[in-house]
């Protein structure tokens, strides 16, 4: 897909129909942002430490504005890391030299998360796993790049290398890294996207032939060898991550079609194109049947009826076959043009068209866009549309029914202060379950956790109501969240009268 080899990205998974979100408050909302060749943040290499943050907390701001509640950054975009690791060098993507660290101790993974947390956004973590250097002309890796220091691990393809999914030494290797974001920061997701082992070409061929002879053992065909690697390196992901942290969720953003139809005649799709499981070697649909994986975010980025990758089509085959894993789906916010050859993208309207399709179907919880300077850019004014359709009330993010459940405690000592005319509502928070909070502001009885009556979504133990805000009749509650998206019960009702 486009931005596997163009960024490195946050992403941000959003929306739901005006009409649910009337009626439902569960949904999750993402834009993928981009650091491979600084598509995304930073906005260059070799910005100070300040500027970066500067720069990031500006795109937070813009996510805040159209209720973004996740934010899905790459932090390994080909063999290195945007945070102190004994595993991989720094990125050049963030200094403009690679290994060489950012200035004043700067921990960029660090900032990330401390400020989306502090806006009630979750922070995914978004890996390449196996590619190992873009673009090997342009981009030549430092002495202590892995590609150097363990360059039998490495299988050239193209322009690009590639760790060997093959070796277990290599997957074991990539564990180690993900495991050491999980266990050293407060991240949310692990996130990988369709790139395992690369599409070949009619001229060009990945040669891991050498591997398979050590390796293959009793497969006598190369590519069931790989979809067996790579089933066994997913399956040794989730099963390390959960391990660590039980309420980190493992999530996978593949090719938007399993297998077709011919070559897959009971379960494929009625599509004419590549598959992950045929070319890329990714056997989606085991990893969710396995419970792998704790969501699946194809890459849906066809318009309604396209004669290739009809959006209609290949919701309707996810929807069907996601399993127990939160189905979220991947929306092409990128390919929105006045100039566009393909008509139906001239025109925000067929991306709102694909969300109100999303929220037919039961099992899609939720979007992510692809990615993040699209938000910056705006074309052809899809903020604002979201704004006043999808996107118009805030949105929890949806429990996964695969993370063991934290419930929160209902919140004990909730306190109305009345002074100057400024009302505000103070809450403890003694319970380490409880991550953030709600505040709902209705009339008549509790509106059953209404999207359109939340007030407010906040990390803080006290709130002001405005007096603008304030109206003859309406009550005010407070309820908790846990690590895992569960609600509290809510506090008792308080009036507020002008």
């Amino acid at each position: 897909m486009k931005h596997k080899i163009t960024a490195l990205a946050i992403c941000i998974l959003f929306s739901y129909t005006l009409f649910a979100s009337k009626y439902n408050k569960r949904e999750m909302r993402a834009v993928w942002v981009s650091t491979l060749l600084n598509l995304d943040w930073p906005s260059k290499s070799g910005l100070s430490s300040e500027e970066q943050k500067s720069e990031f907390i500006k795109l937070l701001d813009i996510f805040e504005k159209n209720k973004i509640n996740t934010v899905i950054i790459q932090v390994r975009p080909s063999g290195d890391a945007i945070y102190p690791s004994k595993y991989a060098v720094w990125s050049k993507w963030l200094t403009g030299t690679q290994n060489i660290a950012p200035d004043n101790n700067f921990d960029p993974l660090k900032f990330i998360v401390e400020e989306c947390h502090k806006r009630c956004m979750e922070v995914h973590a978004w890996f390449n796993p196996f590619r190992s250097v873009y673009n090997t002309e342009k981009n030549p890796a430092c002495s202590s790049h892995i590609s150097n220091t363990h360059p039998e691990w490495i299988i050239k393809y193209g322009s690009n290398k590639f760790l060997d999914p093959g070796n277990p030494k290599v997957r074991e290797y990539v564990k180690d890294i993900v495991c050491e974001v999980v266990e050293n920061y407060d991240i949310d997701a692990i996130h990988f996207d369709d790139y395992f082992y690369p599409h070949e070409s009619k001229n060009a061929f990945f040669e891991d032939y050498d591997s398979f002879d050590k390796y293959g053992g009793k497969f006598y065909d190369i590519k069931n060898w790989r979809r067996d690697n790579v089933n066994k390196f997913i399956e040794l992901i989730s099963k390390s991550i959960h391990s660590k942290k039980s309420h980190i969720k493992f999530g996978i953003s593949p090719f938007p079609v399993w297998r077709s139809k011919t070559q897959d005649p009971e379960l494929g799709v009625d599509v004419q194109t590549s598959s992950s499981y045929d070319d890329l070697c990714a056997d989606v649909l085991l990893w969710v049947n396995k419970g792998w994986i704790d969501y699946i975010m194809p890459q849906l980025y066809g318009n309604i009826g396209n004669n290739v990758l009809d959006y209609t089509t290949l919701i309707k085959w996810w929807n069907a076959n996601c399993n127990k894993a939160n189905l979220y789906i991947g929306q092409a916010i990128y390919k929105l043009d006045a100039n566009s050859k393909n008509k139906e993208w001239q025109s925000s309207q067929e991306i709102i068209n694909q969300l109100n399709l999303n929220n037919t179907y039961e099992s899609v919880k939720g979007h992510s866009f692809f990615r993040a300077q699209y938000f910056k850019t705006n074309p052809l004014n899809i903020t604002e549309k979201l704004n006043q359709l999808n996107h118009r009330y805030p949105a929890l993010l949806p429990i996964n029914k695969n993370i063991p459940a934290i419930i929160p405690q209902k919140l004990d000592f909730v306190f109305l202060e009345n002074k100057n005319n400024t009302h505000s509502l103070t809450w403890d928070n003694t319970n380490a379950d409880n991550k953030y909070f709600i505040i709902y502001k209705y009339k008549g009885l509790f509106p059953h956790y209404s999207a359109q009556n939340i007030y407010k979504i906040t990390t803080k133990k006290k709130i002001i109501i405005s007096e603008k805000d304030l109206k003859a009749g309406y009550k005010f509650c407070v309820s908790s969240i846990s690590k895992t998206h569960h609600e509290s019960k809510p506090t008792k009702a308080f009036i507020l009268n002008s």
